[in-house]
Protein backbone atom coordinates (compact mmCIF):
# COMPACT_ATOMS: atom_id res chain seq x y z
CA UNK A 1 0.00 0.00 0.00
CA UNK A 2 3.04 2.50 1.36
CA UNK A 3 4.67 1.55 -2.56
CA UNK A 4 1.45 2.28 -4.49
CA UNK A 5 0.73 5.61 -2.14
CA UNK A 6 3.96 6.53 -3.04
CA UNK A 7 3.69 6.06 -6.96
CA UNK A 8 0.16 8.03 -6.87
CA UNK A 9 1.07 10.56 -5.34
CA UNK A 10 4.54 10.82 -8.15
CA UNK A 11 1.88 10.86 -10.52
CA UNK A 12 0.06 13.65 -9.05
CA UNK A 13 3.13 15.66 -8.74
CA UNK A 14 4.14 15.65 -11.90
CA UNK A 15 0.83 16.25 -13.20
CA UNK A 16 1.24 19.14 -11.50
CA UNK A 17 4.44 20.24 -12.92
CA UNK A 18 3.10 19.50 -16.09
CA UNK A 19 0.17 21.60 -15.98
CA UNK A 20 -1.89 18.49 -16.86
CA UNK A 21 -6.05 18.71 -15.17
CA UNK A 22 -8.49 15.72 -15.47
CA UNK A 23 -11.82 15.26 -15.50
CA UNK A 24 -13.81 12.95 -12.61
CA UNK A 25 -14.23 10.65 -15.47
CA UNK A 26 -10.40 9.80 -15.48
CA UNK A 27 -8.97 6.75 -13.86
CA UNK A 28 -5.92 5.91 -13.15
CA UNK A 29 -4.64 2.66 -13.09
CA UNK A 30 -1.11 1.21 -11.53
CA UNK A 31 0.95 -2.00 -11.57
CA UNK A 32 3.65 -2.38 -10.00
CA UNK A 33 7.18 -3.62 -12.08
CA UNK A 34 9.89 -4.30 -9.20
CA UNK A 35 10.67 -1.06 -7.81
CA UNK A 36 9.23 1.02 -10.76
CA UNK A 37 5.50 1.22 -11.52
CA UNK A 38 3.53 1.37 -14.78
CA UNK A 39 0.87 3.67 -14.89
CA UNK A 40 -1.85 4.65 -17.39
CA UNK A 41 -5.24 6.48 -17.71
CA UNK A 42 -8.49 5.70 -18.49
CA UNK A 43 -11.20 8.21 -19.68
CA UNK A 44 -14.30 6.62 -18.95
CA UNK A 45 -16.33 8.94 -21.61
CA UNK A 46 -14.27 8.17 -24.69
CA UNK A 47 -13.13 4.80 -23.40
CA UNK A 48 -9.61 5.68 -24.32
CA UNK A 49 -6.42 5.04 -22.30
CA UNK A 50 -3.64 7.71 -22.57
CA UNK A 51 -0.50 8.60 -21.03
CA UNK A 52 1.22 11.93 -19.66
CA UNK A 53 3.30 12.07 -22.51
CA UNK A 54 3.37 10.87 -26.31
CA UNK A 55 4.33 7.24 -27.30
CA UNK A 56 4.27 5.45 -30.27
CA UNK A 57 2.50 2.15 -31.03
CA UNK A 58 5.86 0.08 -31.08
CA UNK A 59 6.49 1.38 -27.34
CA UNK A 60 3.23 0.01 -26.57
CA UNK A 61 3.49 -3.48 -28.54
CA UNK A 62 0.81 -2.29 -30.81
CA UNK A 63 0.14 -2.99 -34.63
CA UNK A 64 1.37 -0.13 -37.05
CA UNK A 65 -1.80 2.01 -37.48
CA UNK A 66 -2.91 3.82 -40.32
CA UNK A 67 -4.13 7.16 -39.09
CA UNK A 68 -5.13 8.39 -35.65
CA UNK A 69 -9.06 7.55 -35.97
CA UNK A 70 -7.83 4.07 -36.80
CA UNK A 71 -5.48 4.52 -33.34
CA UNK A 72 -8.50 5.32 -31.33
CA UNK A 73 -10.90 2.39 -32.93
CA UNK A 74 -7.99 0.18 -31.69
CA UNK A 75 -7.95 1.76 -28.49
CA UNK A 76 -11.82 1.06 -28.11
CA UNK A 77 -11.52 -2.71 -29.10
CA UNK A 78 -8.47 -3.38 -26.40
CA UNK A 79 -10.53 -1.66 -23.69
Amino acid sequence: MERISYWAKRIENLLFEKDISLSDDVELFLQLEGPDCAYYFVDHVTHTEFWMDPLDTDHLSLSPVISTSHLSQCSILSS
